[in-house]
C-alpha cells in the first residue's frame, strides 16, 4: 500500500509542476496546497476534490497495475520451459517477491523430469537475481507459498550455505505459531523427504513439535487424513492424539469417503489404533452393503488395507476376488508368437486365470505381454516411484509369467494423436521383448 502511495503522489506532483506558471507564487502556493491535499486523503477517500487533469495519472495505473501482476500470473502458469521464467526478470516486468517465490516453485516442477538441468540452473545469473528479489522481500511472501518455496529450494538443490535457503528457513521459524496447521504438515513433509541435511533435520523437529503441541486446531477430517498421511509415520505422539481426534469421537459423523481415507492411511503405515476393536467395528458397519457401490480400483485398495492391518473378512475378500470383478482390471493383454506376430489371446491356455477360456498351449517362444496402465494417485508424493502396493502387484504380474509394458500417465498425457500413441506402445513392446532376450 505504500509504495502505490508513493507512485501516485509522484504522478500528482509531476503534473501540479508542469500545470503551475513558472516562478509564480501564486503557482507555488497552489503546487503546495495540492501535495498536501493528495497526502491527507488519497490514502483514504477516491481522489474526487481534484481537476480532472490530475486524476487522469492515477486512474490509468489503477487499471493498467493489476492487470499487469494478472499478466506476468498467468505467463508464470503456463511456462513449460525453465527459460521462459527466467525472462521475465528483464524487460517490463517488475516481480514483486511472491512472483518470484512462485517463479521459483514452477522451476522446481519443471526440472522435476530433468534433474539433469538444475546444475546448469544453479549457475544461471538470472537465476541468482531471482533468488536476490526474493531475499530482499521474503518477510512479505504470502503464507502458503512460504510452505510451498521452502520444499522447492530443497528440490532444486540449493546449497545448505546458501544465504538464500537459510533466510526462507528461518523465516519459517519466525512464521510457525502463524501458519495454519496444513502449512507445517506440508513443511515438515518436504524437510523430510526432499532434504536429508542436518539443519532441514533440525528444522524438522521444530515443526513436528508444534505440529504436536497445536493438533487441536484440526477441525475436519481431510486435514486429518491428510495430516496422518503426510507427517504421521514422523512422530507416533502426534499420531496417537490423530487417531483420538473423526475417526472415534466423532463416528457417527464421519462420511464413507474420509473413513475410507483413514483406512488408507492407517495401512499404509501400518498404524493400529489403540482402541483397535471398536475403530475396526465402525469400519465395517460404515462398509456394509456399500463397498459393491464403491469404484472398483477404491474397492480392492479397501480390501488391500484391510488385509495388511488384518481385519479383512471372507466376504469383503470374495467380492473383489470374483472373476466377474477383476476381470476388468485385465483390458491391457496380448501374446506374441516368436516372429513378434499376435496371436489370439482367448485360444491358448492361460495359467494366470482361474476359469481360462483356451485349451491350446502357447507356442514355443511365445510371449504374453501385460499393459499396466499407471495413473496419478499409484505414484507416491512428487515422484515416479510407484507405491508400495503396486510395486507389489507389479511382481505378481511378473510372477505370473508376463512381459510388463509399463504405462504412467506422465508419458501418454504428451501423446496428442492416436498415430503417436499406436507408435508409443509398439515402441515399449519391442524394448519389453528385447530386455527379456537380453537377460
Amino acid at each position: 500500500m505504500a509504495a502505490h502511495l508513493v507512485k501516485r503522489c509522484t504522478c500528482l506532483l509531476r503534473e501540479a509542476a508542469r500545470q503551475a506558471p513558472a516562478m509564480a507564487p501564486v503557482g507555488r502556493l497552489r503546487l503546495a496546497w495540492v501535495a498536501h491535499k493528495t497526502l491527507t486523503s488519497s490514502a483514504t477517500s477516491p481522489i474526487s476534490h481534484l481537476p480532472g487533469s490530475l486524476m487522469e495519472p492515477v486512474e490509468k495505473e489503477r487499471a493498467s497495475t493489476p492487470y499487469i501482476e494478472k499478466q506476468v500470473d498467468h505467463l508464470i502458469k503456463k511456462a513449460t520451459r525453465p527459460e521462459e521464467l527466467l525472462e521475465l526478470l528483464g524487460g517490463s516486468h517488475d516481480l514483486d517477491s511472491n512472483q518470484a517465490a512462485m517463479v521459483l516453485i514452477r522451476l522446481s516442477h519443471l526440472l522435476s523430469e530433468k534433474p539433469e538441468d538444475k546444475g546448469l540452473l544453479i549457475q544461471d545469473a538470472h537465476f541468482h537475481q531471482l533468488l536476490c528479489l526474493l531475499n530482499s522481500q521474503i518477510a512479505s511472501v504470502w503464507h502458503g507459498t512460504l510452505s510451498k518455496l521452502l520444499g522447492s529450494l530443497y528440490a532444486l538443490g540449493i546449497p545448505k550455505a546458501s544465504k538464500e535457503l537459510q533466510s526462507v528457513e528461518q523465516e519459517v521459524r519466525w512464521r510457525m505459531r502463524k501458519l495454519k496447521y496444513k502449512h507445517l504438515a506440508f513443511l515438515a513433509e518436504s524437510c523430510a523427504t526432499l532434504s536429508q541435511e542436518q539443519h532441514s533435520q533440525e528444522l524438522l523437529a521444530e515443526l513436528l513439535t508444534h505440529l504436536e503441541r497445536r493438533w487441536t486446531e484440526i477441525e475436519d477430517s481431510h486435514t486429518l487424513v491428510t495430516v496422518m498421511m503426510k507427517v504421521g509415520h514422523l512422530s507416533e505422539p502426534l499420531m496417537n492424539r490423530l487417531e483420538d481426534k473423526h475417526v472415534l469421537n466423532r463416528a457417527q459423523d464421519i462420511t464413507l469417503p474420509h473413513l475410507c481415507s483413514v483406512l488408507l492411511a492407517f495401512a499404509r503405515l501400518n498404524f493400529h489404533p489403540d482402541q483397535e476393536d471398536q475403530f475396526f467395528s465402525l469400519v465395517h458397519e460404515k462398509l456394509g452393503s456399500e463397498l459393491p457401490g464403491l469404484e472398483p480400483a477404491l474397492q480392492v485398495d479397501l480390501v488391500w488395507a484391510l488385509c495388511v492391518l488384518q481385519q479383512a473378512r471372507e466376504a469383503e475378500l470374495q467380492a473383489v476376488l470374483h472373476p466377474e470383478f477383476h476381470i476388468q482390471f485385465l483390458d491391457a493383454e496380448v501374446l506374441l508368437d516368436s516372429d513378434g506376430e499376435f496371436l489370439p489371446v482367448r485360444d491358448f491356455v492361460a495359467p494366470h486365470l482361474a476359469q481360462p477360456t483356451g485349451s491350446q498351449s502357447p507356442p514355443p517362444g511365445s510371449k504374453r505381454l501385460a499393459f499396466l496402465r499407471w495413473e496419478f494417485p499409484n505414484f507416491n508424493s512428487r515422484s515416479k516411484d510407484l507405491l508400495g502396493r503396486f510395486v507389489l502387484a507389479r511382481r505378481h504380474i511378473v510372477a505370473a509369467g508376463f512381459l510388463i509394458v509399463d504405462v504412467p500417465f506422465y508419458e501418454w498425457l504428451e501423446l496428442k494423436s492416436e498415430w503417436q500413441k499406436g507408435a508409443y506402445l509398439k515402441d515399449k513392446m519391442r524394448k519389453a521383448v528385447a530386455e527379456e532376450l537380453a537377460k
